[in-house]
């Protein structure tokens, strides 16, 4: 749609203060106007799976999308990964009917677990990543997230807990079979001191400070 205005101005020439006022009017109107025709637009031939993605996609998030900030988020629309339980009958209907088909779809998906479980992995590790939906009360329990959630690639692994996996430090210390004193060193053990001197009697002893260095593992 193309706007125009009713009056046009020659460069160097004054302009009369009724005849710009008289512009923008008219372009306010014709805004309004094409605000309006896209208000009132007929949706009706639009197939329920459209309509479905309108009415989620006009916040930018779709329904059980999970986002993340580094401030506080105090958006109704958004519900802290808490653990907490989610009426199907209340604000968060869509998002129950939401988990609901993807469980009809699929009971057996991997982020998917039972309340036992669930309780479980709370229990011992403080946290799980996955959903647990009640079909006979449509209830659904959140996942209960303390932490960065870690993505992936694999739908087969989604809600898993993944071990930090630190690296195996490792290192020898090597002795002398007679004396005991360790001379050598390998991996992250390192002999940081070797003196020979005179120990509680007048026998001659030697002695060796080890430390550990990571890096050198």
């Amino acid at each position: 749609m193309t706007l125009s205005v009713p009056y046009s101005f020659v460069p160097g020439t004054k302009a009369k203060a009724q005849e710009v006022n008289a512009n923008f009017n008219s372009l306010a109107d014709q805004i309004d106007e094409t605000n309006n025709l896209k208000l009132n637009k007929d949706l009706s031939n639009l197939s329920e799976e459209g309509l479905h993605f309108i009415k989620n996609s006009v916040s930018g998030k779709n329904v059980g999308e999970i986002v993340y900030s580094a401030i506080p988020l105090s958006d109704a629309g958004l519900k802290l990964l808490d653990g907490s339980l989610i009426q199907g009958s209340g604000a968060y209907s869509d998002f129950v009917d939401y988990i609901a088909d993807l469980y009809d779809d699929n009971s057996e998906a991997n982020y998917f677990t039972t309340e036992s479980d669930w309780q479980n992995s709370v229990s011992t590790h403080g946290v799980c990543g996955k959903f647990v939906y009640n079909s006979q009360a449509n209830t659904v329990r959140l996942p209960k997230i303390t932490g960065i959630i870690e993505g992936t690639t694999d739908v087969t692994a989604l809600g898993e807990l993944t071990q930090a996996g630190l690296p195996n430090i490792r290192g020898d210390l090597v002795g002398d079979g007679n004396t005991g004193i360790f001379g050598n060193a390998t991996g992250a053990m390192a002999v940081s001191t070797l003196v020979n001197g005179v120990s509680g009697t007048s026998s001659a002893q030697g002695y060796c400070v080890a430390g550990i260095d990571a890096s050198r593992s």
